[in-house]
């Protein structure tokens, strides 16, 4: 994979990602994230447009929600033409489409 490209790098961050939440690591989902980092969730996993603020939030939610959202399968959209926007998985059942 080439990293070097911004698709790349969201690639590969993405693959990670979706592995952290498959396996259900709260250190690998941390390690993807700054310190000082946002999360606004409105339909990945809570519907809820309260920001999460802090790596540690954003890890506790994720990992409380994993309970009730089983994400599987998700991937970058290929239909997007190099959009790094749109990140869906082949089902599109609430808990499995989100954006970055």
């Amino acid at each position: 994979m080439d990293i070097a490209s911004p698709m790349g790098r969201v690639s590969a961050w993405f693959e990670n990602f979706r592995k952290a939440l498959e396996n259900v690591v709260a250190k690998a989902l941390k390690s993807l994230v700054v310190e000082e980092f946002y999360w606004r969730d409105l339909v990945s996993f809570t519907w809820n447009t309260k920001t999460m603020e802090s790596r540690n939030a954003i890890a506790d939610m994720v990992l409380a929600m994993l309970g009730d959202a089983h994400p599987k399968n998700c991937k970058i959209d290929d239909r997007s033409a190099g959009c790094t926007k749109c990140i869906t998985s082949p089902e599109g059942r609430p808990g499995e489409t989100g954006s970055i």
